[in-house]
């Protein structure tokens, strides 16, 4: 499945993005901030 996760660079977003990953999903992450 593909996700999308806004506010993915974030605390909760860049842990879900994670957790997402891990499990073999596909994930999108949009946020006004830039990703570290």
């Amino acid at each position: 499945m593909i996700y999308l996760v806004t506010g993915g660079a974030g605390f909760l977003g860049i842990n879900l993005v994670r957790y997402l990953l891990k499990r073999g999903h596909q994930v999108r992450s949009l946020d006004i901030a830039p990703f570290d």
